[in-house]
């Protein structure tokens, strides 16, 4: 019989490596949804766009934008929260933990909202564009956890976000104790800019 869960790793398993954060994930789809070509589906886009003095381009871009600022508020939920109620119930949370598991979500969740917004300019409809951005996800956690890719965790975005098996998270006190891996972190963030850019020109 498994012993208990401490506070700390009860916070972990719920928030940080199953519900919450799969919560998280399909947020950042939805918000990476829609767009002008949904619009055009729809039969809205003519009017928007007409009655608008604005280029395509910066249409695009400030939906972009805004919506990467609404993934970075989502990953700041919990950090905003979590040591607000905890301490409501007598069992004190770092804020430096919850903050810095904000920042894995953030630079991870701006990754899968460009995937979202490049699918929605490629694919109408959005229910279409949910269930290929789904899959596309799906076939690449199985790919990065079967195949040889599984001895490269740093590709593993999902793994990055939980911090699970990284030298950076002790498993026995579910907290991060060492820098985060910004590396990783970078190149996801940089990636999912050009995604989101991809996205102006399809």
């Amino acid at each position: 019989m498994s012993p208990p869960l401490n506070y700390s790793a009860y916070v972990w398993n719920a928030i940080y490596k199953d519900y919450v954060r799969n919560l998280f994930v399909v947020l950042a789809i939805v918000l990476g949804c829609g767009g002008l070509l949904q619009e055009h589906a729809l039969g809205t886009a003519g009017g928007v766009t007409l009655a608008l003095p604005v280029s395509r381009s910066r249409m695009v871009a400030v939906r972009a934008a805004v919506g990467i600022l609404e993934v970075i508020s989502l990953a700041f939920v919990p950090a905003a929260v979590i040591p607000i109620l905890s301490g409501m119930v007598g069992e004190p949370y770092a804020v430096s933990q919850s903050i810095q598991f904000a920042c894995l979500w953030a630079c991870s969740g701006g990754l899968i909202f460009g995937l979202a917004q490049l699918l929605s300019s490629t694919i109408q409809g959005v229910a279409s564009v949910w269930i290929t951005c789904f899959l596309i996800l799906m076939l690449y956690s199985s790919i990065v956890n079967v195949t040889a890719l599984s001895a490269y965790r740093s590709l593993d975005f999902f793994k990055i976000m939980s911090g699970a098996g990284f030298p950076y998270f002790d498993s026995s006190s579910h907290a991060i104790v060492g820098p985060l891996p910004w590396l990783p972190l970078a190149v996801f963030v940089v990636f999912g800019a050009r995604v989101s850019a991809k996205a102006e020109y399809s």
